[in-house]
């Protein structure tokens, strides 16, 4: 199982969902989608459907300083800025 299928299994089985969502880097010349994880404690429902199903999740990510200096994302786009 790679890194990825483990990241979703552990979602789903600790915390009861498994989520991604599609994301572009506008900032690069050939723009192709890419998933990022995003971690379910971030999840909040909003709403639900007549069928009881889940229609549409509000995600809040709280983020330090020093978690965005070890990504590798954020740490990109810093330096495609200019800055740092």
């Amino acid at each position: 199982m790679d890194e990825r299928q483990q990241a979703f299994y552990f979602d789903w089985f600790g915390h009861g969902g498994a989520f991604v969502i599609p994301w572009v880097d506008w900032a690069a010349s050939e723009r192709h989608p890419f998933l990022v994880r995003m971690d379910p404690r971030w999840a909040y429902p909003i709403a639900f459907d007549s069928k009881e199903q889940l229609t549409q999740i509000l995600f809040i990510k709280y983020r330090r300083t020093a978690d965005l200096e070890h990504d590798p994302v954020a740490s990109m786009r810093c330096r495609s800025c200019g800055a740092g």
